[in-house]
């Protein structure tokens, strides 16, 4: 068993210096800033416009590029019909990862690269898995907290001595990320995809991380595996699980909208919603955004991934979003996503936006395996 797992960590370190799994290992440098910026951001935007450049001759649409256009242009439009800079501001980070996720999927989405690619994300899945599952057992076998202080980690997120979903003190960490919740909304994904691939020692090191993590976000993307595997629904029955309870929160937390005024807003996750609500807000193209702001670049709500789509491009954009991450190969993937979304706010991390990318192409190689399989059946 021990001999088992030392090969397995040995051969995942000799996979890791290859471009592929770099790649998205370099998702780290998130936590990372040199002025306003993220050094990912900077990182990124070289690659994407590198990778572009060398497999050009490779890309087969730039249909995609469309999507970019529409959020640049509304963001510009948004801008000069209410003149809120902090707004501008937060739309162009998503705006910015939209257009490297782009450019790195028109590159990558060929016979090529596809499968190298899928391959990247899944091994850096595994040793950042990993160097949770490490800590843990150093942990609590040792006595040796490893947890990592450099950079822009959260305190609050990532602490040994913590009040959690489990335990009154349990080890909480996000390993390499900033917080237990970026981890897991990078990793849970991939336990979808190499469920699919059968790769078992991968599943198991991502399913042990996630569950280490005591990430709530990581738990909302297992539950949707879970009713997958266990009660093999369809997934239209597991998404209108979801869609049932987000329609009840909703209500539910307009009416306690009252008593919860004074609070802290943004321990609210799901505020936002009764905002919405009780505003009765429907917007083709976004809304002006001069009311969500508290003070200068700081928002009076917390906003999830979808309600910051929705409200700053209104109902085309959150459709256009949610068609980024449809994939019609493996559709419980697609309401992982939405799960994790709901929760978090996402739309500003590199991070997210290469596990869609990682996601995509996956969906897309599992659409060109069922077609080669239609044609051979064919030929036969």
């Amino acid at each position: 068993m021990i001999k088992s797992i030392l090969k397995y960590i040995k051969e995942l370190i000799s996979k890791l210096p290859k471009w592929e799994t770099v790649l998205f290992l370099l998702v780290f440098s998130t936590n990372f800033s040199v002025g306003q910026f993220s050094i990912s951001q900077y990182i990124y935007i070289v690659l994407s416009i590198f990778f572009f450049w060398k497999c050009r001759e490779l890309v087969k649409s730039t249909r995609p590029i469309l999507f970019f256009y529409y959020f640049l242009v509304m963001s510009v439009f948004n801008f000069i019909l209410y003149q809120n800079l902090s707004a501008l501001g937060s739309s162009f980070r998503f705006v910015f990862n939209l257009f490297v996720y782009i450019l790195l999927l028109v590159s990558f989405d060929n016979q090529l690269y596809r499968k190298r690619v899928i391959w990247g994300y899944i091994y850096a899945c595994e040793f950042f898995s990993l160097v949770i599952i490490v800590q843990f057992i150093v942990y609590y076998i040792v006595g040796v907290n490893l947890q990592i202080n450099i950079g822009q980690f959260d305190p609050t997120g990532n602490q040994y001595d913590h009040t959690g979903l489990l335990a009154d003190k349990l080890y909480r960490t996000g390993g390499l990320f900033n917080e237990p919740s970026w981890y897991a909304s990078f990793c849970a994904p991939c336990i979808f995809i190499v469920d699919k691939l059968r790769n078992r020692i991968g599943y198991l090191v991502c399913l042990f991380g996630i569950i280490l993590s005591t990430s709530g976000v990581g738990y909302a993307a297992l539950g949707v595996y879970g009713l997958w595997k266990t009660f093999k629904l369809k997934p239209i029955y597991t998404l209108m699980i979801l869609v049932i309870v987000i329609s009840l929160l909703t209500p539910i937390m307009f009416l306690l909208a009252p008593s919860i005024d004074k609070l802290s807003l943004e321990n609210s996750r799901l505020e936002v919603y009764a905002y919405i609500y009780s505003k009765a807000i429907i917007s083709l193209f976004g809304v002006n955004l001069n009311s969500l702001y508290v003070t200068e670049g700081e928002f009076e709500y917390f906003l999830n991934t979808f309600s910051f789509v929705y409200l700053f491009w209104g109902l085309v954009g959150l459709f256009i979003f949610i068609r980024i991450f449809y994939y019609k190969k493996i559709v419980f993937l697609t309401i992982a996503i939405v799960a994790v979304i709901m929760i978090e706010g996402l739309y500003g991390r590199i991070d997210f936006w290469m596990m869609l990318l990682a996601c995509r192409l996956f969906n897309s190689e599992l659409a060109v395996e069922e077609q080669n399989k239609k044609c051979l059946i064919k030929a036969y």
